[in-house]
């Protein structure tokens, strides 16, 4: 976290059991991170204070 702004250090994203390809995460990833902020920014009390990665999910607290 930095500010509201949500910043994402992912290696490895799957869709459906299969890995995205590096050039995919590069395009999910900054779109994710975007997307992210802009809603903490719209939540104010209620954005993301914390996100981790729980038995393979991305768990976002708030």
């Amino acid at each position: 976290m930095h500010g509201d702004r949500l910043v994402l250090n992912l290696s490895k994203v799957e869709e459906k059991g299969r890995a995205l390809r590096a050039a995919e995460i590069a395009v999910v990833v900054p779109l994710m991170e975007q997307t992210l902020s802009t809603f903490n920014n719209i939540q104010g009390d209620r954005s993301v204070h914390e996100a981790r990665v729980e038995d393979g999910n991305l768990v976002l607290g708030r």
